[in-house]
């Protein structure tokens, strides 16, 4: 960021935005322990926010479950990558803050110079970044710049191969590339440590456990991956005491699945959320007694939810002497309707392999519709799933 010179101190409403900000300190973190969040949706005084006015683009990052196709996955992180990218000149006026150094110094108006982590733009950004990199870099590392287009979400690489040399190549190329547009790889990790030997050790993830993270979504919990035992679980925090309405929804948002691997769970809590919508109760209101007490033994039972583990690899999805089947299964009540996808592989010894890919539930709607017609949105949402 840069100090805005006094003479441009002033600019109209329409040329200028200053962003709200503060620290959040996140103690298990292991690269980033206090981290500036910068508030894109906060209204100025003519009740509009910059996000409001931001084209946000398309969305260009692929399906987080290319990730489970590979016996050997590979996964990084893009250090710092937003504050590797720098926006146009003529834009920095609209990342303005206040700011100053010391509690002792007068209070000063900066401009942020690169793309803005909270703004609604930046995902496009950082992946369009990517893209035209991979691009200028495609005649000298062709395979490298295709996993670049296609297996990054946002800063997050998760990619794989099928062989630990082959797994090798494409470290080292992916590094080089990225490296030539001044981005710089860290917390590498794969199920198989010998695919890392050209990573410095203090480039590596030194714990067995990392997370992925949906890019299209700014929420930082996500699904976990055990490199050591090569598994998928989801993360979950003992919930804190839940007194009110908005506390319920705070833990609700806490629990982040886009496999729906705890789904049969997750529903339970979507149908007590809207359990509150019916009883029209306002954000900080007492929760009643029937649903404190349906919510406390469901809280009993929370921390069981860690202990749920899904193989992350498909096993022979891609061969050519198996048959692949994805198995489809959608139902309804009257509460909700649900859909999930199986795949089934037939080995070429007759052994045959069954594991769960992803599911999806819905609360039914307020406005009370037959089964027969929840049974069609659930064969909807199963369309949508596939």
């Amino acid at each position: 960021m840069e100090l805005v010179p006094n003479n441009q101190s002033y600019l109209p409403e329409s040329e200028a935005f200053y962003l709200p900000h503060h620290g959040v300190v996140r103690e298990e973190s292991i690269s980033t322990k206090l981290r500036v969040v910068f508030n894109g949706s906060a209204k100025s005084s003519n009740s509009v926010s910059l996000n409001e006015a931001l084209y946000t683009g398309p969305k260009l990052q692929p399906n987080v479950l290319n990730f489970r196709t590979f016996p050997i996955a590979i996964s990084a992180d893009i250090e710092k990558m937003h504050g590797q990218i720098r926006i146009h000149s003529e834009d920095a006026d609209f990342q303005r803050i206040i700011w100053r150094t010391d509690t002792n110094h007068p209070l000063s108006t900066y401009r942020l110079l690169t793309v803005t982590y909270g703004t609604s733009c930046a995902p496009y950004h950082a992946i369009r970044t990517l893209h035209l990199l991979a691009a200028d870099e495609m005649s000298t590392s062709p395979e490298a710049c295709k996993i670049i287009r296609e297996h990054f979400y946002v800063d997050d690489l998760l990619t794989g191969a099928n062989s630990v040399s082959h797994a090798k190549v494409l470290v080292s190329e992916i590094n080089r590339v990225l490296q030539s547009g001044g981005f710089t790889l860290k917390m590498w990790a794969s199920n198989i440590v010998d695919v890392l030997d050209s990573i410095p050790a203090e480039s590596k993830f030194q714990k067995n456990e990392i997370s992925i993270y949906e890019s299209s979504s700014v929420k930082i919990l996500g699904v976990h991956w055990n490199s050591h035992q090569d598994t998928l679980q989801i993360k979950i925090t003992d919930p804190q005491e839940v007194l009110t309405k908005r506390q319920l929804l705070s833990v609700i948002a806490r629990i982040f699945d886009p496999l729906g691997i705890l789904s049969p769970t997750t529903i339970f809590l979507k149908i007590l959320m809207q359990d509150f919508w019916k009883n029209q109760l306002s954000w900080d209101a007492g929760i009643p007694h029937e649903i404190l007490k349906t919510w406390k033994t469901f809280q009993s039972e929370l921390s069981f939810l860690k202990d749920i583990k899904l193989p992350r690899y498909l096993k022979n999805v891609y061969s050519e002497s198996v048959i692949v089947q994805l198995h489809g299964f959608c139902d309804a009540s009257s509460k909700a309707y649900a859909a999930v996808i199986y795949i089934r592989v037939l080995t070429d010894t007759g052994e045959i392999l069954v594991t769960f890919v992803a599911a999806k539930t819905r609360v039914a709607p307020l406005k009370q519709l037959t089964t027969p017609r929840l049974v069609l949105c659930s064969a909807l949402l199963l369309a949508q799933l596939y």
